[in-house]
């Protein structure tokens, strides 16, 4: 997200504890004084502004602290996707948020574990 976008969402919102707010009417959704976007299944609130679809925890950190990079993006520190206070929200990169989110391969160790028995239980037979 760049300065100049950062620049032209913050003529169509404002922010207010943790939450996004039209400051135009775009249509029969967007509302002066209304808040922006809607809570999706995954708990992210989804903003769609001409067409295009916006989660609001990026533009918050943008209004606050400005351009976020290709490589970059924004954590929810308490990872409740909902909670988009600034407090809560911290930028990083991709590969450091995919280390805080990473889950145990628990199947793929499984089946190494399961490859490496059967190889061994083959040179054994093979001994024999």
């Amino acid at each position: 997200m760049n300065n100049e976008l950062i620049k032209e969402l913050k003529v169509l919102l404002h922010y207010d504890n943790g939450k996004l707010f039209w400051k135009k009417t775009l249509g029969t959704r967007a509302i002066v004084g209304k808040e922006a976007g809607s809570y999706k299944k995954d708990g992210y609130c989804k903003i769609r502004i001409y067409g295009c679809f916006f989660t609001a925890h990026r533009i918050i950190w943008a209004f606050h602290y400005g351009e976020i990079g290709q490589n970059e993006v924004v954590h929810h520190k308490d990872e409740n996707p909902s909670n988009n206070e600034i407090s809560n929200l911290k930028k990083m990169t991709v590969n450091k948020h995919n280390k805080i989110h990473k889950k145990p391969q628990k199947s793929l160790e499984f089946a190494k574990e399961q490859i490496r028995l059967m190889k061994k239980l083959k040179q054994e037979n093979l001994q024999e």
